[in-house]
């Protein structure tokens, strides 16, 4: 996985289908894209929202980078 420890690192097109799920990526305008589980991805901003694939998600990411402001921290055994 892209090394996601921490918030605060870069996601882009070509990094985010590594992200876990429970994942939360920031874009410079305000929108939200949320890897809710398996194949489920979900982008929103104030007034809209879509589900979808990642590569629905990659479209975003190419107009700028996202940064993540929430990676889910695995549970211990």
């Amino acid at each position: 996985m892209m090394g996601a420890t921490e918030s605060g690192q870069k996601v882009t097109a070509e990094n985010v289908h590594e992200l876990p799920p429970g994942s939360v990526v920031r874009m410079p305008d305000g929108e939200r894209i949320i890897h809710l589980h398996d194949d489920l991805w979900l982008w929103c901003c104030d007034h809209a929202w879509m589900y979808g694939k990642v590569e629905d998600m990659q479209s975003k990411l190419r107009v700028g980078e996202g940064v993540l402001c929430h990676i889910p921290v695995p549970k211990p055994h």
